[in-house]
């Protein structure tokens, strides 16, 4: 019996079939091992700043006995975190773009209020880690509106946190997420509505500021 092979325009037929399916495949495998890794500096940065929490409290007294409301950011950094956290860089007291990247929303305008560093006009608690995430440290009074997550605190923090530092495109809700330090610790924005603003199709600058608890429990930014 003779076995005949493929011929030329079948050959040629198969591999046009193999190089639609790559072009249609690679894009989405890139985007889903670029939302892992940012998934795993997100955990990476909240367990950091967690522990250092947990230490200070162990050193200094209970979160509800810290004096954030008369500290300002800077002296808030040096007196409850800087001791027990490990720095690459430290630009605490001025605004400076060595440890923060000038903010955007998550389309490219300028975020809500103007914030360019964080949550902030200015980076005076700024610092990176030692993995090169960057973080932007700042007190408010308010946090559940904004980043969807409940705290009893008279006095919360919010940390920014660029995952991948200078790298664009330092967005909120694409690699600039937020942490709250509440009265159960600190916790992803988004924990108490459930990351609701932060949804595919949402056109209002200030929309992705709950993005973290929602990033972290998909592992994918399926909103993008």
């Amino acid at each position: 019996m003779n076995k005949k092979g493929m011929t030329l325009p079948e050959i040629l037929i198969a591999f046009t079939v193999i190089g639609v399916i790559a072009v249609l495949a690679i894009p989405t495998f890139m985007k889903f091992q670029h939302d892992k890794d940012i998934v795993t500096r997100l955990e990476a940065s909240r367990a950091t700043l967690a522990h250092a929490t947990k230490i200070a409290e162990t050193n200094i007294g209970n979160l509800e006995d810290w004096d954030l409301a008369d500290l300002s950011n800077a002296e808030i950094f040096r007196t409850y975190y800087k001791p027990y956290i490990q720095t690459g860089r430290n630009c605490v007291g001025h605004a400076s773009d060595n440890c923060w990247s000038k903010t955007t929303s998550f389309f490219g305008s300028a975020p809500d209020g103007g914030a360019k560093y964080g949550i902030t006009g200015n980076a005076e608690a700024a610092f990176t880690l030692s993995d090169g995430i960057n973080v932007s440290l700042a007190k408010t009074a308010v946090v559940e509106e904004k980043f969807g997550t409940e705290s009893k605190l008279p006095t919360s923090l919010v940390f920014m946190v660029d995952v991948n530092g200078h790298t664009g495109p330092n967005a909120i809700g694409k690699d600039v997420f937020a942490f709250i330090l509440t009265d159960n610790g600190l916790l992803p924005a988004g924990t108490d509505n459930f990351s609701a603003n932060c949804t595919k199709g949402n056109d209002l600058n200030d929309d992705y500021w709950d993005c973290c608890s929602k990033v972290i429990a998909d592992k994918t930014r399926d909103y993008m």
